[in-house]
């Protein structure tokens, strides 16, 4: 089946990567787990480019924790440059 239409996009940048290790986390994201590996600037720019034929409305960044990622803020000026943005962090 091919993607006709998608309304939001979800990239988890840090994959597991995360600055504290939360006993009900449902991926066990932990500062040594590593099983993901971090997106790249350049994945990010490509998906956001492809999903603008998918009519794409709000954008979503998760982790691990998402400011562990030394381009978040890079990402998000690209992604806010197509629609709105939201980072799913635990605050720290």
């Amino acid at each position: 089946m091919r993607l006709g239409h998608l309304d939001t996009l979800w990239f988890q940048v840090t994959g597991t990567i995360c600055n504290l290790r939360c006993v009900h986390c449902f991926i066990s994201c932990a500062p040594d787990n590593d099983s993901f590996e971090f997106l790249s600037l350049a994945e990010v720019e490509n998906w956001l480019r492809r999903s603008e034929k998918w009519g794409v409305k709000e954008y979503y960044f998760t982790g691990g924790e998402p400011f562990m990622h030394p381009d978040l803020p890079a990402m998000l000026e690209r992604t806010l440059e197509r629609g709105p943005a939201s980072v799913l962090t635990n605050g720290t």
